[in-house]
């Protein structure tokens, strides 16, 4: 569940969890012994990636997230580690509202292997690859006009947690009990509508946090995908910097970095390995395939059936740009 006020809506500034950690702690870094307790109780995984999980936690009141990473202490592996977190520390100094905040961090040595938790705000109801994927099982339940059958208990259950999910980012009651009533049909069905007609709402708001990226921070993302997008009602923040980029203090954007990401958003420059530069422009290619998506959704069509029929292990669009249109 996401964090919430009594109307059921995240927060829509950090402000609690800033002055909550601030109080506690009184410095935006800390620095815990060896065999000190973890300061923070984990509540309920969120996520889990190449750069550490995300729990759930608890701030005096403020639900926040904690990432952490652990990674051996040495002058090559540090570096590389607190990438994110210098990253996340720039973009604190101007905070935007399409962008998560990080409330402050604290790290741990421990024979030779250091770990480092990031307090991030919100925690939101879902990201953007979850909520498509629940738009697509809200469709077939419409244009079926019913739900799977009652002794199809897998499907039952993904149906209902897809249409909680995506209640609760647009705003509408839902109650878990109405799953297998034919009555629920009708309520589905504006649940879905309201889907179709939210994804239009956030077209902007994740060119203005890209925006805020590159013009304002002087920042690549390098890995935008609809799994960094986080969504609650009301809310809609950038997230996931681990592979970013501060550009800054370069004469230009352009790196020959073949770093390897998400090879589904990568692009062509991205894909050549190093044999091409590659600049802010290959987040613009990103969100372009990020915006794609949601429009084969709002057009009430499957995305998969269209571009990527078989659901290929590393399919990528710059390497089948003759299919999308």
């Amino acid at each position: 569940m996401a964090t919430t006020d009594n109307n059921g809506n995240v927060p829509r500034t950090s402000d609690t969890a800033h002055e909550q950690w601030s109080q506690q702690y009184g410095t935006p870094r800390i620095t815990l012994k060896r065999d000190d307790d973890n300061p923070f109780k984990l509540v309920r995984r969120l996520g889990r990636g190449g750069w550490g999980d995300v729990h759930e936690t608890d701030l005096n009141g403020a639900v926040v997230a904690l990432k952490r990473v652990f990674f051996r202490d040495t002058p090559r592996e540090r570096p590389r580690n607190e990438n994110e977190l210098n990253i996340m520390e720039k973009l604190s100094g101007k905070r935007h509202r399409h962008i998560i905040e990080l409330i402050g961090c604290y790290e741990r040595i421990s024979r030779g292997e250091r770990e480092l938790g990031l307090i991030i705000w919100p925690v939101a109801q879902c990201d953007l690859a979850r909520f498509l994927g629940c738009v697509d099982i809200l469709r077939f339940c419409n244009h079926q006009g019913a739900l799977a059958p009652r002794d199809n208990l897998r499907w039952a259950l993904q149906a209902e947690e897809a249409i909680e999910d995506i209640a609760k980012v647009v705003g509408m009651p839902w109650e878990a009990s109405m799953i297998f009533q034919h009555s629920a049909m009708p309520h589905i069905s504006q649940i879905y509508v309201a889907s179709l007609a939210y994804l239009p709402t956030i077209f902007g708001c994740l060119a203005q946090a890209v925006t805020h990226l590159h013009n304002d921070q002087m920042i690549r993302h390098k890995d935008l995908k609809p799994s960094q997008v986080l969504l609650a009602s009301g809310g809609l923040w950038l997230t996931d910097f681990g592979w970013s980029l501060d550009v800054s203090d370069l004469s230009n954007s352009a790196t020959n970095n073949g770093a390897i990401i998400s090879a589904r958003y990568q692009a062509p420059e991205r894909a050549s390995r190093g044999h091409q530069y590659c600049g802010r422009p290959e987040d613009i290619f990103a969100l372009g395939c990020i915006y794609l998506e949601m429009m084969y959704r709002i057009c009430g069509r499957c995305f998969e059936s269209h571009i990527d029929e078989k659901n290929e292990r590393g399919w990528s669009y710059q390497a089948n740009l003759d299919q999308i249109g």
